[in-house]
């Protein structure tokens, strides 16, 4: 018996088809997303100082906060992938206390049989409201930020302060407020930070 191998084929050599081009670049621009969104080298450290966090959701009382946005925070609080102290202010037009708007919008909002009610009580009691109009951003400030400085400061205290108690420390509160607004145009508009 002989076995005759067969010589291997010739190397072919192309120059790089426009799609080989195309590719090779995406490749390139997915590594440089992929470094740009890598966790940095460096591990920071957390200080000792209390923290604060909050999302302001506008249009709060609305069709999609009410089918989308609550139920997704809700879900997204039991799984644990929100800070379980995070703090949620809803903004709307509709006048209404913050326990009709944990009653009337959140609370139907996220209602499920299958949650524990433990669960949806304490979720609803991270959950506060403010009134007011959208068009202004200086309206929007001087009705948010007074509500944002008194939850933090009740925060920092431990939760232990009522919605009707004067704040007390408010020196230790380290926050600011950013707005972002937009008119029609594609430029990007610059963002003013409001210390307090």
């Amino acid at each position: 018996m002989s076995t005759s191998s067969a010589p291997p084929p010739p190397e072919v050599t192309t120059e790089p088809t426009e799609s080989d081009k195309e590719i090779a670049r995406l490749r390139e621009r997915v590594k440089e997303l992929e470094a740009r969104l890598a966790p940095p080298d460096t591990v920071t450290t957390l200080s000792n100082e209390p923290q604060f966090s909050s999302i302001v959701l506008f249009g709060a009382d609305g069709n999609l906060a009410t089918k989308k946005t609550f139920p997704t925070l809700f879900a997204l609080w039991r799984k644990k992938l929100l800070p379980r102290d995070i703090v949620i202010v809803g903004y709307a037009r509709e006048v209404m206390n913050t326990e009709e708007f944990r009653k009337n919008i959140v609370y139907k909002a996220i209602y499920s049989s299958a949650h524990a009610q433990r669960e949806r009580r304490r979720f609803l009691q991270r959950v506060h409201y403010c009134s007011g109009q959208f068009d202004d951003a200086k309206h929007v400030r001087e009705r948010l930020a007074p509500l944002l400085a008194k939850l933090e400061q009740k925060q920092i205290l431990g939760d232990c302060a009522s919605d009707d108690e004067p704040l007390q420390h408010r020196g230790s509160v380290q926050s600011r407020m950013v707005f972002a607004s937009s008119d029609d145009s594609d430029e990007d508009v610059p963002v003013p930070v409001i210390p307090r």
